[in-house]
């Protein structure tokens, strides 16, 4: 699983973190929401909508945003996500997320 770090250098490479998540997203508004700001699909990670699944075992925001953990933990019960939305084409980060959440994960190869 990507660290946080590792995320960053991915982020800062695509343009940095106002510009990143379009470069992030699957192009288009067949899965995600509109308006999917800024959506190209230049890096080809073809980022999907998921949603999460809430500490309720509840999944929501699919279509609205796409949320993945990073390996780095901030305590017991937190560990850091990313977020890109259908809004903006903003990479979002700094987030410390409750691990009862459930966010997809990206695997990097060392």
């Amino acid at each position: 699983m990507a660290s946080d770090t590792e995320w960053g250098v991915l982020i800062t490479h695509l343009g940095g973190p106002n510009n990143a998540g379009g470069a992030l997203k699957a192009s288009g508004t067949a899965l995600w929401d509109a308006p999917n700001e800024g959506a190209t699909n230049a890096s080809g990670f073809s980022a999907l909508p998921a949603g999460k699944r809430d500490s309720n075992l509840d999944f929501v925001k699919e279509g609205e945003s796409g949320s993945w953990w990073t390996a780095t933990e901030h305590s017991v019960p937190f560990a850091r996500e990313r977020v890109l939305t259908s809004g903006s084409d903003d990479a979002l980060g700094g987030y410390y997320g409750d691990k009862n959440n459930g966010h997809a994960v990206r695997c990097v190869k060392d």
